[in-house]
């Protein structure tokens, strides 16, 4: 029920608010402000959530920084070099493919075969391909022989960790379960052959 003066008359919402009355709900207009000292609302809480606020927003132009940096750092080493656009086209998928290959073929080449095809490649070569693959989140399957440690593959799988079936070969030779699997695998090879006659 709206409150009423000495005459009988209904006191506005605003007069009541303007004159400190303090009333919560439709006809006061606003909601009374919570009581210093109320858990979690109080004016420390708030301080304490400024200054986690601050905290937060530090590390966060701190991590900035340093990803500016090494972001213009790469660009820099990319900067030496050269490189010139080109279109081909993929029988496979019969698409056009849009990349970039070196200007020139200086400095110190490999060859790279992919089973069928090989080709020579130098530094820039391999620079433009890995950019390529980490612009595209592939970069991590680029993978070192965890044998030889000296030739890199690409590989969908993660359990491909050699570079070519040498390396696996010799891997797995080295390994303390290679001795005994060989040799329980020539007793059950020997024990075919005898029941097969061949032995």
């Amino acid at each position: 029920m709206a409150e009423r003066d000495e005459g009988n008359r209904a006191i506005p919402a605003r007069a009541r608010c303007a004159a400190g009355t303090r009333r919560t709900g439709k006809d006061a207009g606003f909601t009374a402000p919570a009581e210093a000292g109320s858990p979690g609302k109080g004016k420390g809480a708030t301080n304490a959530t400024i200054q986690e606020d601050i905290r937060e927003a530090a590390e966060r132009a701190e991590l900035y920084t340093r990803f500016r940096e090494r972001h213009n750092a790469i660009n820099r080493l990319l900067s030496r070099y050269v490189f010139e656009p080109v279109l081909s086209w993929d029988l496979d998928t019969d698409v056009w493919l849009f990349s970039t290959v070196p200007k020139d073929m200086r400095g110190r080449t490999i060859q790279v075969s992919d089973g069928g095809t090989t080709v020579q490649v130098n530094e820039a070569a391999v620079v433009a391909a890995l950019a390529r693959l980490a612009a595209n989140r592939k970069l991590e399957k680029a993978r070192l022989c965890v044998w030889c440690r000296e030739r890199w593959h690409v590989s969908e799988r993660e359990i491909d960790k050699f570079c070519c079936a040498k390396c696996r070969q010799a891997y797995y030779a080295h390994s303390p379960e290679y001795r005994p699997k060989k040799a329980e695998a020539q007793r059950r090879y020997r024990e075919q052959l005898k029941r097969h006659g061949l032995a």
